[in-house]
């Protein structure tokens, strides 16, 4: 029986032949396959565009953490990550990842970007929305074969509810939702320039809305 992350290299290999896609493609996915199944609670961020391919995101991480690329982005999605994971644990002072703590925090999540080729620096919203119907198959297959229990929107989920990508979602006191037991949260972009880019207070801000909407929803399952 495959594995998710073989399970997403058979999608990969036929997305990427599709009439609106070429040969930049970029794969993404679950980060580190054996780091993924040992999370008691499994985080997906649902991002916009990846560029320069083509090359596999997912592997990249994988070797680099939170190194990769611009660095900037993956250690606050570390630090995003942490605080998705304290929520469930008793309050405790802020203690930023870094180095190797990092780098294991980005190897336990899994990464979707919207649009996986073409990427450019700055995103629009149009485009990403002509890819977002294009592939909006491939896009629910990647999501149900990852299969995680808190999705993190950054600045994404405008779009995909455009699409109706989480049918019968619930919305929450906050611009947070429960679908299909899965808690989906609405922030930011972790490369958005208008973003605080004081990591304590994102840790804080990320981790209280995970608490306040899993006592709000009743999530038995974390």
């Amino acid at each position: 029986m495959l594995n998710q992350k073989q399970q997403l290299e058979k999608l990969f290999d036929r997305w990427k032949r599709k009439p609106n896609h070429a040969s930049d493609f970029i794969e993404d996915g679950i980060v580190n396959q054996t780091e993924w199944s040992k999370q008691k609670l499994k985080v997906l961020f649902f991002l916009k565009e990846a560029y320069g391919g083509p090359f596999d995101l997912a592997k990249a991480l994988d070797n680099e953490g939170a190194a990769f690329g611009r660095s900037q982005i993956w250690s606050r999605v570390a630090v995003w990550t942490q605080a998705v994971y304290d929520s469930t644990k008793p309050p405790r002072q802020y203690d930023e990842p870094q180095g190797t703590r990092a780098d294991n925090l980005i190897r336990s999540i899994a990464v979707i970007n919207i649009k996986k080729s073409h990427g450019q620096n700055e995103s629009n919203d149009a485009d990403l929305m002509k890819f977002l119907v294009a592939d909006k198959a491939e896009l629910t297959e990647e999501l149900n074969i990852i299969n995680p229990d808190v999705i993190l929107c950054g600045y994404t989920l405008h779009l995909l509810q455009a699409v109706n990508m989480f049918p019968g979602a619930r919305k929450g006191k906050s611009d947070d939702y429960l679908w299909n037991g899965k808690l989906i949260i609405n922030y930011w972009h972790p490369s958005g320039r208008d973003l605080v880019s004081n990591n304590e207070i994102n840790y804080y801000a990320i981790r209280e809305i995970c608490r306040a909407a899993h006592d709000a929803f009743k999530i038995t399952a974390w």
